[in-house]
């Protein structure tokens, strides 16, 4: 059974050759591949990868803290889940934690490399794709029996890594830039979105629940009290979200309603304006304001 093993930085990468020779120790059908090139080198990776991932039946991708935050980590996810059944995809985590995890790759179910009993469930797992798969028995046995020798290939990668020039944690000035341009778009959007028809920016309206606009001094069907006149009409409105107002209201009767929802209420018809006679109308504020 072929295994696709995904890798990107030096880390990640002795981490999938240690996966590459101890698997197949304890099941020999595994045949894993693990890609000659880093992925950040581009086109060449990109075609021999490509051709690879048809003749592959599981993925496991190595995820450290150095290439967590990579955009291409959940690139390749999804390039995998693609091409193998996505619950044939593991993240396997060398130094993080299952819920740092964003993006595709939340969704993959992931297993902690210096995890025994989870490690165990990922070799039970492949060992069950296998055509002719080990019994329970022997697979205990022989996962039992390079165990340690798993523990020690991990502390070579471990050590090796403390052996490497400290790199700045700083982000890179493109990446940094390409996030303000996207807070910028994103600014945009909204400001578009609130653009009349002449282009000209507007406060969001407070509107009825018939989609009628509130103005100062219009009357209202209460449900409950009858007809009201709006004596004034507070916005607490976004962009983009309507109806939400409160109003104060004036009755026919004297009596002053605050803070009614302008989505409860509707314009009156024709034989409620009739009923309703004059309303005095008092104290008049701004709608919207």
């Amino acid at each position: 059974m072929k295994v696709f093993i995904s890798w990107s930085k030096a880390r990640s990468r002795r981490f999938g050759m240690a996966l590459r020779d101890w698997l197949p120790e304890i099941i020999q059908q595994v045949q894993p591949w693990i890609s000659s090139e880093d992925i950040d080198k581009g086109q060449r990776w990109a075609i021999e990868v490509g051709a690879k991932l048809g003749e592959m039946s599981q993925g496991l991708i190595c995820v450290t803290p150095d290439n967590l935050r990579e955009p291409w980590l959940n690139f390749e996810a999804g390039a995998l889940a693609k091409s193998i059944d996505d619950s044939r995809v593991r993240p396997v985590l060398l130094g993080v934690q299952p819920s740092e995890l964003t993006g595709p790759l939340a969704l993959f179910q992931a297993t902690v490399a210096t995890d025994r009993e989870d490690m165990f469930r990922l070799v039970a797992s492949l060992n069950a794709a296998c055509s002719a798969p080990l019994d329970t028995g022997r697979l205990e046995r022989a996962f039992e029996r390079n165990w340690d020798d798993y523990l020690r290939k991990l502390s070579a990668v471990e050590e090796a890594e403390l052996g490497q020039p400290e790199v700045s944690a700083k982000r890179s000035q493109e990446d940094m830039i390409g996030e303000i341009l996207e807070r910028l778009r994103e600014v945009q959007r909204s400001v578009e979105s609130a653009r009349n028809v002449e282009g000209e920016l507007r406060p969001q309206e407070i509107l009825l629940a018939d989609g009628t606009p509130v103005r100062t001094g219009m009357r209202v069907f209460v449900p409950g009290w009858g007809i009201g006149r709006v004596a004034r009409a507070i916005s607490v409105a976004t962009f983009g979200a309507p109806n939400e107002g409160m109003l104060t209201l004036y009755l026919h009767n004297g009596e002053v309603l605050e803070r009614v929802r302008a989505s409860d209420l509707r314009r009156p018809t024709p034989e409620e304006h009739a009923v309703a006679g004059t309303i005095p109308l008092q104290d008049v504020g701004t709608a919207n304001g």
